[in-house]
């Protein structure tokens, strides 16, 4: 069943902000207008959002490795040809294509894409990268992908889902600081029991039943135990046990 434009944005942008909240370095601004341009807002039948051939990529999590043939058009060498065949990865779901398209975006080629520190200089990483052949402007007068790109993001207002994203980023965060220092506060106490519980040496109504348990091999430190301690070896020296 086909998906409106505004639903496609809708499920991309959810997935997309909880990755970035996680720690993914791809600004949602980016990874929507990737999905719109690559898609031209109309979802495939094999739910491939950003245009990621099979190549020489290995199955994940995400992706078992199907592939559908269809043609495309190529740029090499600044010609342009048309009606390329290509294989293009197969996928299950929306949220895998968008999973994987993480997964692929971390591959060594794309580091400045990662390090790019706004949404406008990610646009220029992905170009310079080689993320999409696209023709120089003097073969057939369109922008360059990264310009392509960066109109959608501003167009729509993509970059409210960045600001979204950090603050959610920042809250989770906040969270994890919170729960962090509520651990400690619980470790500080715990230690503090367990120092208040120790007894400093054996109480006298339990030395007999201490005493054999160290004959016997069965402590070797019998100062510092809590009271409960020399009350469960009296009861089972009292028990011959």
């Amino acid at each position: 069943m086909a998906i409106t434009t505004n639903e496609l944005i809708t499920r991309v942008a959810a997935v997309s902000k909880e990755l970035y909240a996680a720690g993914s370095r791809i600004f949602p601004s980016v990874r929507l207008a990737q999905a719109m341009l690559e898609t031209g807002g109309r979802v495939p039948s094999w739910n491939n959002l950003f245009g990621i051939k099979v190549g020489s990529g290995v199955p994940n999590a995400y992706w078992d490795g199907r592939f559908v043939n269809r043609t495309t058009r190529e740029v090499l060498n600044g010609q342009v040809y048309e009606n390329v065949s290509a294989q293009w990865r197969y996928y299950d779901t929306l949220e895998d294509s968008i999973r994987d398209h993480e997964l692929f975006l971390q591959a060594p080629r794309y580091a400045s894409v990662r390090a790019a520190r706004t949404p406008l200089e990610q646009c220029q990483a992905l170009y310079d990268s080689g993320y999409a052949t696209d023709a120089p402007a003097e073969v057939d007068g369109d922008p360059s992908y990264w310009e392509k790109l960066w109109g959608i993001i501003q167009t729509r207002g993509f970059t409210s889902f960045d600001t979204a994203a950090a603050a959610l980023r920042n809250e989770l965060l906040g969270r994890f600081g919170a729960l962090e220092l509520e651990l400690g506060r619980l470790d500080i106490r715990t230690e503090q029991l367990e120092t208040t519980g120790r007894l400093p040496v054996v109480p006298e109504w339990a030395r007999v039943a201490v005493n054999t348990a160290v004959a016997q091999g069965v402590i070797d430190t019998p100062e510092g135990g809590s009271m409960d301690f020399y009350r469960m070896l009296t009861v089972l020296h009292r028990r011959q046990l």
